[in-house]
């Protein structure tokens, strides 16, 4: 169940990590980004599972675990950056850690950004997350 977990890190310096909806009794409910495109819907209106197939065309993409269910989807710039869960071990993650470049890197957040240095030859800001 995705009510109420780890709500403390949804909003940050203006920034919404994971994302709010109505839940299936029709409450306001946070869902944090592991519960996002994990082929179960949170949200009454199914908005947690829209927009998670990842295409050769979309730019920034991950493999998601949850469950054993493995998919490639999108980084989203409300999953990016966002807190690493271990609490559910090694199989359930928005992004692999074999992906952490892709999705705690280039943070919006200045909050978040615990260093910068070269990824694939640029510049950019890495996650205290991962540091």
């Amino acid at each position: 169940n995705a009510d109420g977990y780890c709500e403390d890190e949804a909003v940050c310096n203006g920034l919404t990590y994971g994302m709010y909806c109505k839940g299936v009794d029709l409450s306001l409910m946070y869902i944090p980004s592991i519960f996002i495109c994990d082929l179960d819907p949170h949200c009454d209106s199914g908005e947690d599972e829209v927009n998670c197939t990842a295409t050769q065309e979309t730019q920034n993409t991950c493999t998601h675990i949850y469950q054993l269910k493995v998919r490639e989807v999108p980084v989203f710039n409300f999953t990016r950056c966002s807190v690493m869960d271990g609490s559910f071990g090694y199989l359930n993650h928005y992004c692999a850690y074999k992906d952490v470049k892709v999705y705690q890197t280039n943070c919006t957040d200045q909050a978040r950004v615990g260093g910068s240095c070269y990824v694939d030859g640029y510049l950019t800001t890495l996650s205290k997350y991962v540091i």
